[in-house]
């Protein structure tokens, strides 16, 4: 259903949309509704840790997701829902034109802050990831696209990890002292 409501929302005039893989069922679902209304518009994903990879031998607006096996994966994320270990179909499934890639958690730990500070929204996450992933498909595609993503958790459920210092600084991840969290252009150094 979030495909339809996109498309109705946005009165059909959306270019693009930006949703991470969890167990991959709205990236699959959303993304292939929407190509059959209308093929241009670009699917974006988000992803952290180097958990999806693309099969190059199925280049094209089809690509084919495969997962990494946990053993073999260059890192694991602290964001929790993103990247399972098992292979889901919704992500196979899924008709993705460009997977982003995050390398660090600071980055979408620091947009779920700004987004809390600037936009009044308390998301989780995967909701970090996402936003995230629709600034940098704003960047590549320029000014003047209508980017669609989705908030799919709520802040609450993070209050004593993603949004906890103590808890951030005991798995690596320090924000400076005096970090404001209102200025996008710091993830323009990730971007």
């Amino acid at each position: 259903t979030t495909g339809p409501e996109i498309w109705r929302q946005t009165k059909g005039k959306v270019d693009a949309i930006a949703i991470t893989a969890g167990t991959g069922g709205t990236i699959g679902g959303t993304s292939n509704y929407l190509k059959e209304v209308n093929p241009n518009i670009r699917v974006f994903m988000p992803d952290i840790g180097s958990v999806v990879t693309v099969d190059e031998t199925h280049p094209g607006p089809e690509l084919k997701l495969c997962r990494i096996p946990r053993e073999v994966r260059v890192r694991d994320t602290i964001i929790s829902g993103i990247g399972p270990s098992d292979f889901y179909t919704g992500v196979a499934a899924a008709r993705v034109d460009e997977i982003i890639k995050l390398e660090e958690d600071i980055e979408p730990i620091w947009m779920m802050r700004y987004l809390a500070k600037k936009e009044g929204l308390f998301v989780g996450g995967s909701s970090g990831v996402n936003a995230l992933g629709a600034y940098v498909a704003a960047k590549i595609l320029g000014p003047g696209h209508t980017i669609v993503t989705v908030l799919c958790d709520h802040g609450a459920a993070y209050t004593s990890s993603l949004l906890s210092e103590e808890w951030l600084k005991a798995r690596g991840v320090e924000f400076q002292k005096d970090e404001k969290f209102d200025d996008l252009s710091y993830l323009d150094s990730f971007v």
